[in-house]
């Protein structure tokens, strides 16, 4: 597992399809306390000039007659610059498999599907980034020797006591992953643990998960892999990350 600083980029709160994870209904005049809907967890490597990361959310949908249906959805996000501090250069048009990124307002590039694209990307295959440059970034194309992680899901209880241990884990095997983030988002705050890419599941201690709110909120799988290019003597780090988000009541 390689030593990074983890960082959650806020522009990242696209919006995600979640499993369906119906709860009960709460009294309407007394609603639980509800977490934010989570942007999706990038590591940010230290020393880096640039991120290109590919971003697949692994969405399992419940639907009448046929059940369960797998529903990848692929986007994407670009930083050039200084990533921990957030502190970004515009580097021109950016493009992932022939897709353009929209440029944010601290020069971040974001790719989100649309009405007409609500299947995002094809990231099944190969991965192919363009940038046209700009800044002190000359004009370069990318493309990592790894691929997408496959899974994660995650088929655990949609109701988790705040009182015991919580094991989160994948019902899936999990390939081509460096590490994996495991994260727990309630009302009051998150756990996140990041372990190697061979740890399948992560306990979080009853001492743990008393530190958290009561309410609705978040369960997160997220897989990745990083490979670090020297291009035009800028660091450069591609990251390709799976990201499993179901809704959960802790009680």
């Amino acid at each position: 597992m390689q030593s990074t600083k983890s960082i959650l980029l806020a522009f990242l709160a696209f919006g995600l399809v979640l499993n369906s994870c119906k709860k009960d209904e709460e009294d309407p005049e007394t609603p639980a306390p509800s977490a934010a809907a989570p942007s999706s967890p990038i590591p940010a490597p230290t020393g880096s000039d640039g991120a290109l990361v590919a971003i697949h959310t692994a969405t399992y949908i419940t639907a009448p007659i046929v059940g369960e249906i797998y529903q990848p959805i692929g986007v994407g996000v670009a930083v050039f610059g200084d990533l921990v501090n957030g502190t970004f250069e515009n580097v021109g048009t950016v493009s992932l498999n022939g897709n353009n990124f929209t440029s944010q307002s601290n020069q971040s590039y974001v790719y989100t599907p649309s009405a007409t694209d609500i299947d995002g990307i094809d990231l099944s295959t190969d991965i192919n980034w363009n940038v046209s440059g700009g800044g002190s970034f000359s004009s370069f194309a990318a493309s990592p020797n790894n691929e997408i992680p496959s899974g994660p899901k995650y088929s655990g209880p949609t109701t988790i006591p705040r009182t015991a241990a919580f094991t989160l884990s994948s019902s899936t095997q999990i390939l081509s992953a460096d590490s994996i983030i495991f994260n727990v988002i309630s009302p009051s705050g998150n756990l996140l643990k990041t372990v190697a890419g061979n740890i399948s599941s992560v306990e979080f201690t009853a001492a743990e998960m008393g530190t958290l709110a009561a309410g609705n909120g978040y369960v997160q799988i997220v897989p990745y892999n990083i490979e670090a290019q020297t291009i035009g003597g800028k660091q450069i780090y591609l990251i390709n990350e799976s990201v499993s988000t179901n809704a959960v009541t802790f009680q």
